[in-house]
């Protein structure tokens, strides 16, 4: 069995009407928590925690062993808070028998023809992938949402379509394809939650990574292995049976510096492997000219490479085999009301 796996971020619950943005989710946390140690910092410099992420590990660099129980405890009150939030955006999700059969069917559409709105070239290249594959395909899901917006819509669609999501032909022989399981590699508002960053070098204070304890709460690797649920080989082993990876709602951020670079290494494998990154285009409105969208390519582009850690000669190997789609019109779910 190969895979087509999409990587699933918070773009995907912006994308059915949940207002998930960091700039909701700070207005309820500096309005109920404005006491706490990190709200505090946040009203200070708003844009440095435009990524809270980011934000925490650069914080450490005022954390002392004076204040470093203080700097824990309140950033367990901001996990906590931003579970509450996320839950109570998700309490405005609206799947009712109205709407259920759209839901199956866009959500069939955008996993089957994620390719539609490519370029030609393109369009082709991923049907000739896709006819390469001599068995199944599963279409899986690593989310690095906390919400369980995408298993609904998931678990609607198998019900529906009683699993099998459609078929593909290689060669003469036709396969059936299927929907996989949805992998949290981040934990749920439920539990598991883990907020933090990618590695040591992003923790600005170094002290503080010299207890276990701290690189545990704070390196997002150390926290998946503590928890003990295998998902960091959970997810490299989707990875490493897929033929074409999508991503959608992610900004390719450096605190999840670990999978662009697992990613990458995966793409030089093989030279069917396929990587899709949707992006919306956020710098200009309206009519955009070709130079406009090249440079907007070579911008996400550059910043996966500048996530990796492989040479330029090695990029320019894996890069043609990178494909980057502005505004596609997959994942066009509304589960809300305005």
């Amino acid at each position: 069995m190969k895979r087509i796996t999409f990587l699933i971020g918070n773009g995907f619950d912006i994308n059915v009407g949940l207002n998930t943005g960091y700039s909701e989710f700070c207005k309820y946390y500096l309005n109920k928590y404005s006491d706490d140690m990190l709200a505090k910092e946040i009203k200070k410099d708003y844009e440095l925690w435009s990524d809270l992420e980011i934000g925490l590990g650069e914080y450490t660099e005022k954390v002392s062993e004076l204040n470093e129980e203080e700097f824990f405890e309140s950033k367990d009150v901001m996990e906590n808070a931003l579970a509450d939030y996320l839950e109570d955006q998700m309490e405005r999700i609206r799947l009712t028998e109205e709407n259920v059969n759209d839901v199956v069917m866009e959500l069939k559409d955008s996993i089957l023809n994620f390719y539609k709105d490519f370029p030609s070239s393109q369009y082709e290249d991923i049907r000739k992938v896709i006819s390469s594959v001599a068995t199944g395909i599963e279409y899986s899901f690593i989310t690095f949402n906390y919400t369980d917006t995408l298993d609904r819509c998931l678990q609607l669609t198998k019900e529906h379509l009683t699993k099998n999501i459609g078929q593909h032909q290689s060669g003469s022989s036709v396969y059936t394809d299927t929907i996989g399981e949805v992998l949290h590699i981040h934990g749920t508002t439920k539990e598991e939650l883990i907020l933090a960053v990618n590695d040591e070098s992003q923790v600005k204070n170094e002290k503080l990574c010299t207890k276990e304890l701290n690189r545990q709460c704070m390196i997002k690797a150390e926290a998946n292995e503590r928890l003990g649920q295998n998902k960091i080989s959970a997810a490299k082993n989707i990875i490493d049976n897929s033929v074409i990876i999508c991503i959608f709602g992610m900004s390719i951020g450096a605190t999840d510096k670990m999978w662009w670079e697992y990613i990458c290494k995966w793409l030089a494998k093989d030279d069917d492997h396929r990587l899709v990154i949707f992006s919306r285009n956020e710098d200009t409105k309206g009519r955009i000219t070709n130079r406009q969208l090249f440079m907007m390519q070579d911008k996400i582009f550059n910043k996966l490479w500048i996530n990796t850690d492989i040479s330029e000669d090695e990029w320019k190997e894996i890069r043609k085999k990178v494909y980057v789609i502005f505004d596609s019109s997959i994942f066009n779910i509304k589960l809300t009301e305005t």
